[in-house]
């Protein structure tokens, strides 16, 4: 019984993994390219967070099925509406971060089939949530980096 066991998920294995077309080696190329794009538009914030100005061209610069190439669109407005369509939101201060814009990238490449279904609804719900906590706790780290690079130099508390 155990042999029958282990050659079953040997079969999905091979079925699955070692495929060249298969959906997982897909998922880490298109990981891959967000990545890339990612780093090239977000490095003044050490790779963070991205102003959300500089969403059309992120989405410009990556290959479909992430972005929008340029034969694609017509203007501008094409990709913005796009990006309310995700429903992609920033912060107050304008920035867009790196989970929430993967996750919403991630779920129109790869959700479009199942968006009726309950059960991803609910497991969407509770990765929204826990977006919300890893932004809420990297703001309190980044303004708690920033209370100590001030207190480092007195001069700057002055000004």
């Amino acid at each position: 019984m155990l042999n029958l066991f282990i050659l079953v998920i040997l079969q999905q294995f091979d079925q699955y993994y070692l495929a060249e077309d298969n959906i997982i080696s897909k998922f880490e190329k298109d990981l891959l390219i967000f990545k890339n794009a990612w780093t090239e538009f977000a490095q003044t914030n050490r790779c963070v967070k991205m102003k959300d100005s500089k969403l059309v061209e992120f989405f410009k610069s990556m290959e479909r099925p992430l972005g929008m190439s340029e034969e694609d669109v017509q203007n501008n407005n094409d990709i913005n509406k796009n990006i309310v369509q995700m429903d992609i939101r920033a912060d107050e201060e304008g920035y867009v971060y790196f989970n929430e814009l993967l996750y919403k990238v991630m779920k129109k490449t790869y959700g479009i089939k199942h968006i009726r279904n309950k059960k991803l609804a609910e497991q969407e719900a509770n990765t929204f949530i826990k977006i919300n906590k890893l932004q809420e706790k990297m703001s309190k780290f980044l303004i708690s980096e920033e209370k100590k690079a001030i207190a480092v130099n007195p001069f700057l508390a002055m000004m």
